[in-house]
């Protein structure tokens, strides 16, 4: 570890600079303040505070990359809406070989349009029925009030 610029090193205190721009009256026209480290290793220590600067300048926050992820298919990741329930979250699933992965995906999708077709069929059985209290009558029926 070194001694003047590693993550605790003994020496690793800022120092605060002051720049003041001046004219050759004296007259003061600015006057900037920062921190500047010691730094053994510059190029390890810009790219980190550049980063940080970055990252606070834009909000966002960056992924880390995982070095044995694996690759996935936008179809297969899908987001968890913030009220869902627990058949409405999405799962990962590693699979060796892209013959299995085709298999399963089709599986799935078939899955999922089986359950849009249950819910466009309710919802359609739904918007057929009259409103509480009455019933929709068939040819060979009569009204009760006949």
């Amino acid at each position: 570890m070194c001694n003047s610029s590693c993550m605790g090193g003994m020496n690793r205190r800022p120092i605060l600079t002051i720049l003041t721009l001046e004219t050759s009256d004296g007259q003061l026209l600015g006057r900037r303040c920062f921190e500047v480290r010691v730094c053994a290793c510059p190029g390890r220590d810009r790219k980190t505070e550049e980063a940080n600067s970055a990252k606070l300048q834009t909000g966002a926050k960056q992924v880390k990359k995982r070095k044995s992820a694996p690759a996935t298919d936008p179809d297969m990741c899908k987001r968890k809406s913030g009220s869902s329930t627990d058949e409405e979250e999405a799962l990962m699933l590693p699979v060796k070989g892209r013959e299995r992965y085709n298999m399963l995906k089709k599986i799935n999708d078939a899955l999922e349009l089986a359950e849009k077709e249950a819910k466009n069929k309710t919802r359609a059985s739904k918007e057929l029925l009259p409103s509480s209290g009455k019933r929709v009558l068939q040819k060979a029926e009569r009204s009760d009030s006949d």
